[in-house]
């Protein structure tokens, strides 16, 4: 007898537990839905449900300017609710919007077969590991996945993975890598995987910030098929060396802005017509004595310049063509060193 009243009490404690971490900690709208905070203060779950969109919001220009008073924050980051760990998105939403979970502390999200839409820079900073993309996504909006411009350099490090149905009309995925749908764009590339990429073949486009904050990442092969490099595609990457393939005919702004880089080759037999924006000075950490730099044996004081490699026959052209001249420092493919102060 002492023993079932003991596990009827006990039973009776779990569910009761069970509760009070269950329990509705806040609520609110968003958008054409709902939006329902549970758990405990350092694990809570966040659902969306509802038909219709979510609201769009603007978390990141409130970190720029004092004035607070026309920027809007989901109601979920108001209050002193705790740690938003998941994320649970009832079928029926059918827009995730602008900067929703923005630079928020999730781990884990669930999109329905609903969801149409991922507006820009919805997951941007965020803690999130990985995520699918279900085969009712038409559209993935800017920097969704992705960090900006962070001073505390801790971005979307742990961001490894992108699944993508194989249903889905738009878009798709290679070991984790967000592609269109017929995979000559590559999109994203996870920022938190490292050691060493290539590119598959036939990818004709690398769109814009598609490596950025790949900071974790030793290095990328470009291959011949690649035509295009969109605007900040390997802003604040780690690069010794990356070699661009003759192929590549069209070079966005800011490519390699803001990462640390040391040489580039440049396998065009011809200086591009248009001179591209790449970077002049080295932010990389290289071998140094006393300040100083040592390129093949050459002692070169800082700022350290970016050399780029280039075919031996084509030297020459480099260095006298327009624009191109401007560089500081071309070496040939056999490392004959051509340095102008």
């Amino acid at each position: 007898m002492k023993k079932k009243i003991y596990f009827i009490l006990l039973c009776g404690f779990l569910f009761s537990a069970t509760n009070i971490n269950a329990q509705v900690v806040a609520q609110g709208t968003t958008g054409e839905v709902q939006w329902t905070l549970t758990g405990s203060q350092d694990n809570l779950t966040l659902t969306i449900s509802g038909n219709g969109a979510m609201g769009d919001y603007d978390v990141e220009s409130g970190r720029y300017f004092d004035d607070q008073s026309t920027v809007r924050y989901p109601s979920w980051y108001w209050g002193d609710y705790g740690a938003i760990m998941h994320v649970h998105i009832d079928y029926g939403v059918t827009t995730i919007g602008k900067e929703a979970f923005f630079a928020s502390s999730l781990i884990t999200v669930n999109i329905p077969n609903s969801v149409m839409h991922i507006g820009d820079w919805a997951f941007a900073e965020s803690r999130l590991t990985s995520v699918f993309i279900p085969s009712s996504v038409r559209h993935i909006g800017k920097s969704a996945f992705s960090s900006l411009l962070r001073s505390d350099g801790y971005g979307m490090r742990n961001f490894t993975f992108i699944w993508v149905s194989s249903d889905n009309p738009n878009y798709s995925s290679i070991d984790g890598v967000l592609f269109n749908k017929d995979k000559s764009v590559l999109i994203r590339y996870p920022e938190g995987r490292g050691g060493y990429y290539r590119i598959p073949d036939g990818v004709y486009v690398i769109g814009n910030e598609a490596f950025s904050h790949s900071s974790f990442l030793v290095n990328v092969h470009i291959p011949n098929s690649v035509g295009s490099i969109e605007d900040r595609a390997f802003v604040f990457c780690n690069f010794s060396m990356i070699i661009i393939p003759e192929s590549v005919h069209t070079m966005g702004n800011d490519v390699f802005a803001s990462s640390f880089i040391d040489a580039i080759g440049l396998l065009h037999k011809t200086p591009p017509t248009k001179v591209w924006d790449l970077p002049k000075e080295s932010r990389g950490y290289g071998p140094s004595v006393s300040g100083r730099r040592m390129l093949n044996g050459r002692s070169i004081s800082l700022p350290i310049p970016v050399c780029i490699y280039v075919p031996d026959k084509s030297l020459e052209a480099y260095r006298t063509a327009v624009g191109w001249r401007d560089f500081p420092c071309f070496l040939s493919e056999y490392y004959n060193i051509v340095y102008r102060r």
